[in-house]
């Protein structure tokens, strides 16, 4: 086994060397946690998530033991192509290339976005509000529309298909998750995946409505999952890969 090197600086942030790896991780406290755990986010971020009264000295331990994992499941973020969101661009619906395209419409009553011959993203705009900051503002209410509309009834089917029954679906913006399951049974959504391919997305809906019956990440969690979707290693790995170029 090779001994990984953890080191903390002034901020409160560890640094774990393993393999010729070096690896940032920040520390959250979350009052609700019983037991801490680490999370490698799709954007590079790995971070240590700790219940109370979780010590320096027991987040050494913790990144120690782990060291292996972190290194297992890192990825470098990729540096992605900016949007311009101009004409010519490509955006995806559950996967589905999509080219954009601005049409500017003298005296128009409203500015919208329209899918067109199941090919062009079409943006609507009056000519004098061409900025990319607005041509983006409408094509993620769009993009929200799209989710509130084709979501729900996949986390039905799911649903009824692993005898779970979530008590509400909230469809929001996140940073750094694709979704969470709350305490409540409140399953939560982000639009953004939307984008990506369908079985990428009905991973997400899988993982967190086995949430529903066990919410932590332990063998019986990706028991359950992979008895829902056998092959969820492919579609979980294709949004860590390409889950930052979605989250423009």
């Amino acid at each position: 086994m090779v001994r990984p090197y953890i080191t903390e600086d002034s901020h409160g942030n560890f640094t774990v060397t393993v393999r010729g790896l070096s690896v940032v991780c920040t520390t959250e406290k979350r009052p609700k946690r019983r037991s801490a755990a680490i999370q490698v986010l799709a954007d590079g971020q790995v971070k240590v998530l700790t219940p109370p009264g979780f010590t320096t000295e027991q987040i050494r331990a913790l990144l120690y033991d782990k060291a292996e994992w972190i290194y297992k499941h890192y990825r470098q973020p990729r540096s992605e192509p900016t949007l311009a969101f101009v004409t010519g661009e490509t955006f995806t619906l559950l996967g589905r290339p999509l080219t954009l395209r601005i049409k500017q419409i003298p005296e128009l009553e409203s500015e919208r976005v329209e899918l067109l011959n199941e090919t062009y993203l079409t943006v609507f705009v009056r000519p004098n509000v061409v900025q990319p900051d607005r041509v983006r503002d409408l094509l993620i209410q769009w993009y929200k529309d799209q989710a509130q509309q084709l979501i729900p009834e996949r986390l039905t089917r799911w649903a009824r298909y692993m005898g779970v029954r979530p008590s509400s679906l909230k469809i929001h913006a996140y940073k750094s998750r694709w979704g969470y399951c709350r305490g409540d049974g409140q399953i939560a959504i982000n639009w953004q995946v939307i984008q990506a391919p369908a079985d990428a997305v009905d991973y997400v809906l899988v993982h967190e409505l086995s949430h529903l019956k066990y919410p932590h990440h332990r063998k019986e969690f990706w028991d359950m999952v992979a008895l829902s979707f056998p092959d969820y290693p492919i579609h979980k790995e294709w949004l860590r890969y390409h889950g930052p170029a979605l989250q423009w």
